[in-house]
C-alpha cells in the first residue's frame, strides 16, 4: 500500500511541476487554470488510492447459532468452503453456546445483531414468525424462485407449507435439516444389566424397569436413565416428545382432537420420573445438570439412556467426543396404553435468517444459498441427521457417511415415522404467568428432593392459564380456528 501511495504521489508531482515551472511568466487566467489541473490531478490520486484500498477491503460478515455439537461442527467445517473463492470475505462464525438467547436478545436491543442468526423457541428465542413480526429479519421468498437453488422441487415437501417459518406469506427461514427426538443407548451397559441393545424399550415403563436394571447392577457407578433438568426445555424433549407418539398430542399439552390445552396427560410420566428417581435409577445431580452435561456424562459411559435429538450422530465421534462402546438409537418410548403407536414429532432445525439491518444483504443471502447448496456435504463430513434439503431426493440415504454411517441410515429410515406439526400454538399464545417448564421443572426437582407435590393442582392451573391465553390469541385473530389441526 506505501508503494501504491507513493507512485500516486509521483504522479500527482509530474502533473504539478510544469505547471509550476511556468507559473511566473504566465497570466492570471492560466495561474487557475493551473490551479484546476492541479486540483483534478489530485482528486484523481485520490480517488485512485480509495479504489485500490477498496480492492483490498475486507469484509466480515458475522454468524451466530447456539451451535451445540453437530450444528457447531458442520457450520464451521462449510464457513471456510465459503470464504476460499471470496478472498476479502471472511465470516466470524460464533457457536453461543447456553448463552446465545441472551446475548442475542441484547444484541438486537442495541440493534447491533449478527448478519446472520438463528432463532427458535428451542433455543430459547422466539420463532421465525414473531421475529419477523418484530422487525428483526428480512424476507427470503426470492430463494424459492432461485433456479440455482431449485428449492420447491428439491426441498422436504412438508417445510414449504409450514406457517412456522412464514409472516405475511413471505418465507424468512428455509431450515436445513429434519430433527426429531429418539433415546440413545449404551449397548456396554446394557449387555452389563442383562439387557439386549438390540430389543430397547418401547414403552416408558419398559424404560423405567430397564433403567432400575441398569443401576442396580452399577451400584453407584453407573445409572440407567438421564434427565438434565437443568436444560430449560427437558420436559418438551422428554414428556412433550412421548406423547406424541403415545397420543398423537401436541407440544405443551395441546391437544388437535379437542383444539384445547389439557395438561392432565402429564401426570404419568411426572409420577414414573419420580418413581425412577426413588429406584435410584436417574444419574445424580439431574437438576443443575443441562444437554452438553449430559452428553459428557454419556461419552463417558456411565448413562445407559437418555433422550437427544437426531442430530447426537454429529455429537459423538465426529468431534472430539470420542467413546469406546457401542451405542444406538431407539424410538421415542411411549405408554402401555398406547394402540396403535402414532407418529412422532418432528421440526426443521436450523433456522438461521438475515438481519434486517445488515450491512450487506446481498452477500449474507448469498451465503445462505452456500448453507442449504452443501447441507448434503455437511451431512457426510459431520454425520448430520436428515437433511432438509438435497440434490437428489434419494441421495441422503445413499451417501457414503464418513462418522456413524449405520446410525445416520437408521435416521433415514425412520424420518417417515416422525412429521412436523402444521402449527404449534404454544408458540404464538402470550402467558400470564410462569410456563409450563418452569412450573414443572421446579415441581420435579421439589419432587426429586423428597417433597410431596399436588401434580393435579400444578396441572390444572396450566390448562387453565393457556386455554385462556388461546381464547385471546383467538379473538385477536393471531390464530384462526380452521388452522388447529396437527
Amino acid at each position: 500500500m506505501k508503494k501504491r501511495f507513493i507512485i500516486i504521489l509521483c504522479v500527482v508531482s509530474m502533473l504539478i511541476a510544469p505547471v509550476l515551472g511556468c507559473q511566473q511568466n504566465a497570466p492570471a487566467a492560466t495561474t487557475t487554470q493551473a490551479g484546476t489541473t492541479a486540483a483534478a490531478a489530485t482528486t484523481a490520486a485520490t480517488e485512485a488510492t480509495t479504489a485500490a484500498a477498496s480492492a483490498e477491503e475486507q469484509i466480515q460478515l458475522s454468524f451466530w447459532h447456539r451451535g451445540s455439537g453437530t450444528g457447531g461442527y458442520t457450520l464451521t467445517f462449510v464457513t471456510p468452503m465459503f470464504e476460499k473463492d471470496r478472498p476479502n470475505v471472511k465470516v466470524d462464525d460464533q457457536m453461543m453456546g447456553n448463552d446465545y438467547a441472551d446475548a442475542l436478545r441484547l444484541a438486537l436491543a442495541a440493534d447491533s445483531a449478527p448478519d446472520l442468526f438463528e432463532v427458535g423457541t428451542g433455543l430459547g428465542f422466539m420463532t421465525v414468525t414473531a421475529s419477523a413480526e418484530a422487525g428483526y429479519i428480512q424476507p427470503l421468498t426470492p430463494l424459492l424462485n432461485d433456479e440455482e437453488l431449485d428449492l420447491a422441487n428439491k426441498i422436504d415437501p412438508p417445510l414449504i407449507n409450514l406457517s412456522k417459518i412464514m409472516y405475511n406469506d413471505e418465507y424468512y427461514s428455509f431450515p436445513l435439516y429434519k430433527a426429531f427426538y429418539v433415546m440413545l443407548i449404551n449397548h456396554d451397559l446394557f449387555a452389563k444389566a442383562g439387557l439386549d441393545p438390540a430389543s430397547p424399550p418401547a414403552t416408558f415403563e419398559e424404560v423405567a424397569v430397564a433403567a432400575k436394571q441398569i443401576s442396580d447392577v452399577g451400584n453407584g457407578e453407573f445409572y440407567g436413565f438421564g434427565l438434565h433438568l437443568g436444560q430449560n426445555n427437558i420436559l418438551y424433549r422428554v414428556i412433550d416428545m412421548m406423547e406424541g407418539v403415545t397420543s398423537g398430542a401436541g407440544l405443551y399439552g395441546f391437544n388437535y382432537n379437542t383444539t384445547r390445552f389439557d395438561f392432565a396427560p402429564h401426570k404419568p410420566y411426572l409420577e414414573l420420573l419420580v418413581q425412577m428417581k426413588k429406584d435410584g435409577s436417574i444419574l445424580p445431580g439431574e437438576a443443575t445438570t443441562d444437554v452438553e452435561q449430559m452428553r459428557s456424562k454419556f461419552n463417558q459411559g456411565v448413562v445407559g439412556m437418555y433422550i437427544d435429538g437426531s442430530w447426537a450422530t454429529g455429537v459423538y465421534d465426529a468431534t472430539d467426543m470420542q467413546n469406546d462402546f457401542e451405542w444406538s438409537f431407539a424410538h421415542m418410548p411411549a405408554l402401555n396404553n398406547s394402540n396403535p403407536r402414532h407418529v412422532g414429532y418432528a421440526y426443521y432445525n436450523n433456522e438461521f435468517c438475515v438481519y434486517s439491518k445488515t450491512k450487506y444483504p446481498e452477500l449474507s443471502m448469498e451465503y445462505y444459498k452456500y448453507l442449504l447448496r452443501n447441507s448434503l456435504i455437511q451431512a457426510t463430513e459431520y454425520a448430520n441427521g436428515p437433511v432438509s434439503y438435497t440434490k437428489d431426493p434419494v441421495e441422503a440415504a445413499n451417501a457414503e457417511y464418513k462418522y456413524n454411517g449405520e446410525k445416520l441410515k437408521w435416521l433415514n429410515e425412520a424420518t417417515t415415522d416422525y412429521a412436523p406439526y402444521s402449527i404449534e400454538p404454544n408458540t404464538i399464545i402470550t402467558l400470564t404467568g410462569d410456563n409450563r417448564d418452569i412450573v414443572l421443572n421446579e415441581a420435579l426437582v421439589n419432587a426429586f428432593a423428597g417433597d410431596n407435590i399436588d401434580f393435579d393442582r400444578l396441572l390444572d392451573d396450566l390448562t387453565k392459564r393457556y386455554n385462556e391465553a388461546l381464547d385471546i390469541a383467538l379473538s385477536e385473530g393471531k390464530i384462526k380456528q380452521e388452522e388447529l389441526y396437527r
